[in-house]
């Protein structure tokens, strides 16, 4: 499994404190290594929930191999990931580097919704900018399974409106529906909107059952 991720901070590298798994690994820019936080590629200098995911994954004997290529940047709003700007450039080039190095992408995951919250995003403009990237991921990738979560707690609030959209989003788009980190509320938080540890491992078992149900990779753990 090589999962493609984009989206904001709680997805990058904000998430306290830092692990490694070093068996699961890390792609950037056509160079493979060791997973350790913090991941090349996405911003922030902290820990990150995928360090996590990849223990449960490893633990499973569900799949042979996992791989992580990270793009989320903190603050970006949905609106910063359409297709005709830079960061959406970088992604595909993310993922045809690692076809290049004979590890394709097999799964895209989307966790966003905090910035668009602090900007008071309507859920129409929500949807049809996310409308936009999903036939650009389409066009750009082909038809990987792309997981989109539910996201928008910043500072202790949640946003109706992004909510909404999301909501829609994963019942209207051709999308796995992703694991709802605005259950997640200030005690597994340690800023009133990044992860800490408690809520990173929580998160990190809702991406990992996620996962299960969409890889077609899937493979019985051996006895």
């Amino acid at each position: 499994m090589h999962v493609l991720v984009f989206g904001q901070s709680n997805v990058a590298n904000r998430v306290r404190p830092t692990r490694a798994c070093k068996w699961a690994k890390v792609h950037f820019d056509g160079h493979v290594s060791e997973l350790s936080d913090p991941i090349p590629g996405a911003s922030g200098r902290k820990g990150s929930v995928w360090s996590r995911v990849a223990h449960l994954v490893k633990r499973s004997g569900q799949f042979q191999s996992f791989c992580i290529t990270n793009v989320a940047k903190g603050s970006t709003s949905v609106a910063d990931w359409l297709p005709e700007g830079e960061l959406f450039a970088a992604l595909c080039d993310q993922a045809a580097h690692a076809e290049a190095i004979n590890r394709p992408v097999t799964c895209v995951f989307f966790h966003q919704g905090e910035r668009d919250n602090f900007l008071g995003t309507t859920a129409a403009d929500y949807f049809e900018t996310f409308k936009r990237i999903h036939s650009g991921l389409i066009l750009r990738l082909g038809s990987l399974p792309i997981i989109v979560c539910q996201a928008s707690h910043r500072a202790g609030i949640t946003s109706e409106a992004v909510r909404n959209a999301q909501n829609q989003i994963q019942g209207q788009l051709d999308v796995v529906p992703g694991p709802d980190t605005d259950l997640l509320g200030d005690e597994f938080r340690y800023d009133g909107t990044h992860l800490n540890a408690l809520g990173a491992d929580r998160f990190a078992q809702s991406i990992f059952e996620t996962l299960l149900t969409c890889s077609p990779e899937t493979t019985p753990a051996e006895s």
